[in-house]
């Protein structure tokens, strides 16, 4: 099941969409981070 994953990750991944989809779940753990810690800057 993983090694499917990761095929089927890595087949639809061309680099463009994977820097899109990575840098959205980067903005998403920010947002996520900044909810639970407001004032931890």
């Amino acid at each position: 099941m993983a090694d499917d994953l990761y095929s089927l990750l890595t087949a639809t991944a061309t680099p463009p969409h994977f820097l899109k989809f990575t840098a959205e779940i980067d903005q998403i753990c920010k947002l996520n981070n900044y909810r639970e810690k407001p004032r931890n800057h």
